[in-house]
């Protein structure tokens, strides 16, 4: 049960134990590379080519890699059908946004919920400061690194415990980075990994170049690293449903709503978020969780219900109870929204809702007045023994 504590506080009991029924699906993240030579290192004899290494390491774990081999062509691209950007290590010179103002376009793509990969490089400050402006400063170089307590919260919790340094890995100074953003991996005030959200999206800063790591997972450098690029690729296709235990509710009545969340996906989502809004003629009086907590926020446009559900492995239910109050145009509307850490393959089925229009009830027997053959006496067994349309318990002219 949901004890509301506070408008903004809730507290969950009632565990589910769950079994896998079927095999996960695979799903491919449809990543973009930067390939622009006068940028980075596509050239150098194997293996040494930065840009041409991240590429095949990304293939490697099954996505589909599209480059991208003019910088100019960034400034306008559509970058939409792409659920990653990657700018690999920007070895032969960083942007320069008089030359090629990308700032607009990659600001938008990660604004409006997509992932940026940036490797580490003093040239790739041009990134963070010149299109983002973090203000970042750069830490040193050829440094190991360790998970920190923030790991827990980020979509690299399972990430390995040590990153090595593998040749000349970068840093970024943790004492200047911005307030939210999130040192992963750190040694003292230099971090390796760091992500920085930036409204509906982030930005992903990975100190290593990926060189002399090709062909991945083959006699070339690792130390974690790969581990830690598919952690920043984790596809999850979340799959929510809603369902009502009626279709056609009464003023007064109580109805009973189910939420689920699927996790088809052969990897584990976390930080899993379930957004539930309902209108102001329904009264939220009890619920449940199988896992996490939930908060109530109740303002004049309805009530919100957050559930942070956490790790997500199979599935989760939301089990939510409201009465109906007299409604001021009769229609009823339930939306949920999830929403997780990992890049989300098919928004589509993120959202679910049902409606439905409430009836008035003035004798409170569950019988909508339109269909009550007794409207002011409590019948809900629509007693009529003469057959005349007309309920027993009214009286007959």
């Amino acid at each position: 049960m949901l004890k509301f504590l506070h408008p903004w506080m809730g507290a969950a009991c009632l565990a589910f134990v769950f079994s896998m029924t079927a095999p996960k699906e695979v799903v491919a993240v449809q990543v973009l590379v930067f390939d622009d030579p006068a940028y980075v290192d596509t050239e150098s004899a194997a293996p040494g080519a930065e840009a041409d290494n991240i590429a095949a390491a990304i293939e490697a774990l099954g996505h589909t890699v599209t480059l991208q081999p003019l910088a100019d062509d960034l400034v306008t691209q559509d970058l939409t059908p792409f659920h990653v950007v990657v700018i690999p290590e920007l070895v032969k010179a960083g942007f320069d946004l008089n030359q090629a103002p990308v700032e607009g376009n990659l600001r938008n793509f990660v604004e409006g919920g997509g992932r940026l990969i940036v490797n580490g490089d003093v040239n790739d400050l041009s990134v963070l400061n010149g299109v983002f402006e973090f203000g970042v400063s750069h830490g040193n170089v050829d440094v190991a690194t360790t998970t920190g307590p923030a790991l827990n919260d980020t979509l690299f919790q399972t990430g390995p415990a040590d990153l090595l340094d593998n040749a000349t890995v970068e840093t970024l100074a943790i004492d200047a980075l911005p307030g939210d953003a999130i040192p992963v991996y750190a040694n003292g005030n230099d971090a390796s990994v760091v992500l920085f959200p930036y409204g509906n999206g982030e930005v992903v800063f990975l100190g290593w170049d990926w060189w002399n790591s090709n062909p991945p997972n083959l006699n070339g450098l690792d130390g974690g690293w790969h581990a830690v690029l598919a952690l920043a690729l984790k596809p999850i296709d979340l799959q929510l449903s809603i369902t009502a235990d009626t279709a056609a509710p009464v003023v007064g009545q109580t109805i009973e709503f189910d939420v689920e969340v699927v996790n088809s996906n052969i990897w584990i989502a976390t930080g899993v978020t379930v957004t539930t809004v309902l209108p102001p003629n329904l009264n939220l009086a009890d619920g449940t969780v199988s896992q996490g907590v939930c908060a109530v926020d109740i303002h004049p446009e309805g009530t919100t219900l957050l559930c942070l559900l956490g790790t997500l492995d199979i599935s989760a239910q939301i089990h939510i109870v409201a009465n109906v109050e007299a409604p001021s145009d009769g229609n009823i509307e339930v939306t949920s929204t999830v929403e997780s850490q990992q890049i989300e393959v098919d928004e589509d089925n993120n959202t679910a809702s049902v409606s439905f229009i409430a009836s008035l009830d003035a004798d409170a027997d569950g019988v909508a007045d339109a269909g009550d053959n007794c409207p002011n006496v409590a019948n809900a067994d629509q007693a009529d023994a003469d057959g005349d349309d007309v309920g027993d318990g009214r009286a007959k002219a």
